[in-house]
């Protein structure tokens, strides 16, 4: 599947429950910090199209999991531009999947190498 875009987040059916004043807001964050269950979902935001929903805690496991989930839809030469909430853990999932090991080469004067490093590949944006 092609996209220009991919939105990825996580969420808790509490929030229906702040919307509608049943909870207020600081025990609605305590609350989610306690709670195992979060949907996730990626989704075309242009297209409304659902490439992936799953449920789970709200770990890097579970980012590397949706991720994985959204690279085995997309087409091979389809680089979207990845959108998030800012859950720190997706930028581990995005270079898991879509990142590349380099080795940089011997410094001339030093004789030695410098650390092994993930670059991104630059066909994809997030």
């Amino acid at each position: 599947m092609h996209v220009n875009q991919v939105q990825l987040d996580e969420l808790f059916a509490l929030l229906s429950a702040v919307k509608d004043g049943e909870v207020n807001e600081a025990e609605a964050i305590e609350r989610l910090e306690r709670t195992p269950q979060w949907v996730w979902v990626a989704m075309d935001p242009e297209s409304k199209v659902l490439l992936a929903v799953d449920v789970g805690d709200r770990t890097l496991a579970m980012a590397q999991r949706l991720v994985h989930h959204v690279a085995q839809v997309l087409a091979p030469d389809c680089a979207p531009l990845f959108l998030t909430d800012g859950f720190r853990e997706y930028l581990t999932a995005l270079l898991t999947h879509f990142g590349y090991w380099v080795h940089p080469a011997l410094h001339k004067k030093s004789g030695q190498k410098s650390d092994s490093q993930v670059n991104k590949d630059f066909s994809v944006s997030f």
